[in-house]
């Protein structure tokens, strides 16, 4: 089963995250795909209740 993990927010387009965390990942042998979701102020409950819906895991900091 593949792991999910995102950066929320708005903008989130410039984000390096992905670049950094997908890399990681590939070197540990992790199979996980992190991506950079643009979510914009006053959706973030609505997204967040759409994406546990489909039983994803996210992580905030």
């Amino acid at each position: 089963m593949i792991k999910r993990a995102a950066v929320l927010g708005s903008p989130v387009s410039h984000s390096l995250s992905p670049l950094i965390h997908n890399h990681a990942y590939s070197l540990l042998g992790f199979s996980g795909n992190y991506q950079a979701i643009e979510v914009k102020s006053g959706q973030l409950a609505s997204y967040l209740e759409q994406e546990l819906l489909k039983e994803i895991c996210l992580v905030f900091r």
